[in-house]
């Protein structure tokens, strides 16, 4: 196979981190029948599956260290890289989203939510209907329509009471003076949050809103959509729908090809079918082509980048899934690794662990003998 300019700068790239494929500290989730542990890129195991299910590391400014999910007799706690608890399985389910940024995760028992941090310590218990960081410094609670705030520390700061609060930037109507801070309405009462954590109330009519500046007119110049003559091309050309670059398409004796602006050649009019899939970084379109029954991908300078042997290719994530037979396969775009064969009955990007401040290695998930589990972009299986 050959692989055009741009993949071969982006393998090169890689290789120089293709170290990571062979000794790395890369944790990720593999299945053992019905229990989970970690292994690492290669499928060695790190900790034996044990949990009922468990999730990718992730990490936090707040500590050192990296935590995941790990389901236990039906519920679910945080993990170190040890496999041990650093909050017990005792919650129905864990919220993960806030834990990179704030350092802390929603925890929910019943219809009931709390915050946890890092180390387990329960910052706000599970009373609230809602509960979540509402910024560095706060955490907001709801309950039975009705809104107040926790230091980051779990500290109370506003009592339960308030009807809505929100971060605003204002402007005193008379003396131009500019705030932003965090306001809490309470009926007909507006009151602004200062600096020591003080309700002072405000009269909201004193003030506008400082958002009058209107954004400047970022109307796209689109390109012109008439069909083009040009004096290099004999045949009819039309416009890839989707595709901003200046490439078209040529039907030549009911074939198609690929010129470009000035009406030169880039792939010959050989195709039953050409079908723009998307580009790479916005900048580096992609092609299927088709030919007969099969279908394979070319790039923007007619070098493959999958052959001609599948029955359908999609582009999505810098990711080639292909199918063939009814199975899926896939390659992508900037890996130092060969193509995966079609064998999965689905598969679809998941996620990206970060290696180093220039590489992620990419996880699929798949589903192989009705069975969902994970695949690396080097190919390897993390289940058995």
């Amino acid at each position: 196979m050959r692989y055009c300019l741009l993949f071969c700068l982006l393998f090169l790239f890689n290789a120089a981190f293709a170290q990571t494929a062979t000794t790395n500290d890369c944790m990720i989730p593999y299945r053992k029948g019905t229990h989970w542990g970690y292994s690492d890129t290669l499928g060695k195991i790190l900790l034996a599956p044990r949990f009922d299910s468990c999730g990718f590391f992730t990490q936090t400014h707040k500590s050192p260290g990296m935590y995941a999910f790990a389901f236990e007799n039906g519920k679910v706690g945080m993990i170190n890289q040890d496999g041990q608890f650093v909050i017990a399985p005792d919650y129905d389910s864990l919220d993960f989203r806030y834990f990179s940024t704030y350092g802390c995760v929603r925890s929910n028992m019943g219809q009931k939510r709390g915050i946890l941090n890092v180390n387990g310590q329960i910052l706000i218990p599970n009373e609230y209907e809602d509960a979540y960081p509402f910024s560095r410094r706060y955490f907001l609670v709801e309950n039975e329509g009705k809104r107040g705030l926790f230091h980051a520390d779990g500290t109370p700061c506003a009592p339960l009471r308030f009807d809505r609060i929100y971060y605003q930037s204002l402007v005193n109507k008379k003396t131009r003076q500019s705030v932003f801070g965090c306001f809490l309405e309470e009926g007909e009462k507006t009151f602004l949050l200062s600096e020591s954590d003080e309700l002072q109330e405000i009269t909201l009519s004193e003030w506008s809103d400082d958002d009058d500046v209107a954004a400047p007119d970022m109307a796209y110049e689109g390109y012109n959509q008439q069909q083009r003559t040009l004096p290099k091309v004999t045949g009819t050309l039309s416009r890839f729908p989707g595709m901003s670059a200046l490439l078209y398409k040529i039907e030549e004796n009911g074939y198609f090809g690929i010129v470009d602006a000035s009406g030169n050649v880039v792939t010959p009019a050989k195709y039953d079918s050409i079908v723009y899939i998307g580009a790479q970084m916005g900048l580096f379109p992609f092609f299927c082509v088709y030919s007969g029954k099969k279908a394979g991908v070319l790039d923007h300078q007619n070098q493959i980048i999958l052959p001609m042997k599948y029955d359908r290719v999609v582009f999505k994530n810098n990711l080639f899934i292909t199918s063939k037979k009814g199975r899926k396969g896939c390659l992508f775009t900037n890996t130092i690794y060969p193509p995966i064969k079609p064998k999965y009955q689905e598969l679809h990007y998941l996620y990206s662990i970060p290696v180093n401040s220039r590489w992620s290695f990419a996880i699929l998930s798949v589903k192989k003998s009705g069975k969902w589990g994970f695949v690396g972009e080097n190919g390897i299986e993390y289940f058995e």
